[in-house]
């Protein structure tokens, strides 16, 4: 039962992501979160709350026609009131018939706060990105007007 829980929080932020829905976003996470995409974008892990996450993906995200974010294969261990998650995860990013095409690992924390699953802990590990590598400038651009 709290496994799916978990599954249903981790399929919350990329649904939300998807369709927009900012505030889906942010129920998902933690008041801060340890947000960690080093492997795609250098730099190191940040410590954000949710609302900086979220602006980051709406500079980005908007920009994109539509996105589809498919994430599967779960491994979910739950101690307590802690949880991790891994999983595989597939995005497609389209402009038009142009596509960007992200795919990679996901290492997630959760903690449960009163009866509900929130993410602690946000990493992606890339394994292979494909289609046209210049759409997130485009997108970016798009955004900003």
């Amino acid at each position: 039962m709290e496994t799916e829980k978990i599954a249903l929080v981790l399929h919350s932020v990329f649904g939300g992501a998807d369709s927009r829905d900012w505030e889906q976003v942010q129920r998902a996470f933690a008041a801060e979160v340890v947000y960690d995409y080093t492997s795609m974008a250098g730099g190191q892990p940040l410590v954000l709350p949710p609302q900086e996450i979220i602006h980051m993906w709406k500079q980005l995200l908007p920009g994109f026609d539509k996105t589809a974010h498919h994430i599967a294969d779960f491994d979910i261990a739950i101690q307590g009131d802690t949880a991790t998650a891994r999983f595989t995860g597939h995005a497609s990013h389209l402009i038009a018939d142009a596509e960007w095409i992200v795919e990679g690992n996901y290492e997630v924390a959760l903690k449960k706060n009163t009866a509900v699953w929130q993410i602690t802990a946000f990493k992606f590990i890339l394994r292979n990105q494909g289609g046209d590598l210049q759409l997130p400038q485009k997108a970016m651009a798009r955004v900003a007007g």
